[in-house]
């Protein structure tokens, strides 16, 4: 059995690749990735593990369980040269950022998993526009925290 948080992530990727708002940009989620996206591939949203904290001071919260706040990125890259206008990247950057906003608290707060207890949206960072080659590309991570409960002894269960 997998880890719950590899579990969340999974979940989360097929939660916005459902969304009709993701679909008719033609964006598509998957596990974050450390190689460079094709252009083919564009616009794309990755799924980043950040972290994560148990919740109670001394981890546990009892002697049968531990909850935990998982940190998610949802890195959102996209062509800036394809934008329906030349200098709409932003609306268009924005617009995707709400697509998954509402993908993901359509099933808050458990995200359809018996493990999840919340889903909190965390803001988002500044977008980083960079050039390369003759491409333009935008990006910028949507900060999510997931509340999830773990047994003490198995972070599968």
């Amino acid at each position: 059995m997998d880890n719950l948080i590899y579990t969340l992530l999974a979940a989360l990727v097929v939660t916005i690749n459902a969304n009709a708002g993701v679909i008719a940009k033609g964006a598509t989620a998957g596990l974050g990735r450390i190689n460079p996206l094709a252009d083919s591939e564009l616009p794309f949203i990755g799924l980043f593990y950040v972290g994560d904290t148990p919740l109670g001071e001394l981890g546990p919260q009892n002697f049968n369980f531990i909850d935990w706040n998982v940190a998610v990125g949802i890195e959102i890259a996209f062509d800036a040269d394809a934008t329906t206008e030349p200098d709409d990247f932003q609306k268009d950057a924005l617009n995707l950022r709400a697509d998954v906003h509402n993908a993901l608290m359509v099933v808050a707060p458990t995200q359809g998993l018996d493990f999840v207890i919340n889903t909190i949206p965390s803001g988002a960072d500044e977008p980083v526009v960079d050039n390369v080659g003759k491409r333009k590309t935008i990006s910028y991570r949507s900060n999510w925290v997931f509340h999830i409960r773990t047994t003490i002894e198995d972070m599968t269960t």
